[in-house]
């Protein structure tokens, strides 16, 4: 059953910074909702299909969505810092201050939206993955594409979900669906980027899995290339290197290991360059 979002025209979302106050105790920063006749203050608990549950001093009301004619919603500061770390690859962290972000599921908000995708991704990167396919498809049935930009995020991380349980037939169908608008241009959209990316790298993934490397090699390398993220860029620069090592082809295997280095020293994978190039020769007499 699809859950209707609170979208209409006449909705606006002021987005702030607060405490999230438990029980009945609130104070300062509060959350609005306007009916036709009413305006109620108070701190949303929770999110349905059909109802907004706000705590105000006097006690929980449950508000039909129906009636609601302006909805304003305070952004709680543990889900701000969840995707604040989430953003910077601190993802325990940030599972431990998303945890509530669940409560505001279909509530059209842009920080309610980013962070179910954040924790759901933080729970697949832990290995829950029957909790994390959850997740992912709650996400989709309470914002329907195209209802949410997120939505392919969502996509991507059921997609993802596939790779850990080895269902590379799955996963490769879904990725190619998501990126048939990336092929048809020559660059996506700046805000397009992330996607792009993780959708190669998937592809890479599924690719080497069933030895076709010299297909997933120019997956890996459309990322580094040319939807050059942040987040994929380290993993599919080092799983090409690796690929290019395979086929003998060390020199440009270690400068891809180079670029990767300098260019994410932090990363994992970066370590996992310093190490790879410990056990590579120094030339080969026949590099492609």
């Amino acid at each position: 059953m699809t859950v209707p979002c609170v979208r209409q025209s006449w909705v606006r979302l002021v987005v702030g910074s607060a405490l999230l106050v438990a029980g009945l105790q609130w104070a300062g920063a509060e959350d609005v909702i306007y009916t036709q006749t009413q305006t109620n203050r108070g701190q949303v608990k929770a999110v349905s299909s059909t109802a907004v549950t706000l705590v105000t001093a006097l006690g929980e009301m449950n508000i039909p969505r129906a009636s609601i004619v302006k909805l304003d919603v305070v952004a709680p500061v543990p889900i701000l810092k969840g995707i604040a770390a989430f953003e910077k690859g601190n993802y325990r962290e940030a599972q431990i201050n998303l945890t509530g972000v669940t409560t505001y599921l279909g509530l059209d908000a842009e920080w309610a939206e980013k962070g179910l995708i954040a924790l759901a991704k933080c729970v697949l990167a832990g290995g829950d993955l029957a909790k994390a396919e959850s997740q992912f498809n709650d996400f989709i049935q309470a914002y329907p594409p195209p209802a949410s930009e997120h939505s392919v995020d969502a996509e991507l991380g059921l997609a993802m979900v596939a790779i850990a349980k080895k269902d590379y037939e799955t996963a490769m169908a879904k990725f190619i669906e998501v990126a048939e608008p990336f092929d048809k241009v020559l660059k996506p959209s700046r805000d397009q980027i992330a996607n792009a990316s993780e959708c190669y790298l998937g592809m890479g993934k599924c690719l080497e899995s069933q030895d076709k490397l010299d297909e997933a090699l120019v997956a890996y390398l459309k990322v580094v290339a040319l939807y050059f993220s942040d987040t994929a860029c380290p993993e599919a620069a080092y799983q090409a290197a690796m690929i290019m090592a395979r086929q003998n082809q060390v020199e440009k295997a270690s400068g891809l290991f180079d670029l990767l280095i300098e260019t994410y020293p932090t990363s994992e994978f970066a370590k996992k360059a310093i190490e790879a190039r410990k056990s590579m020769p120094v030339s080969v007499a026949s590099e492609k």
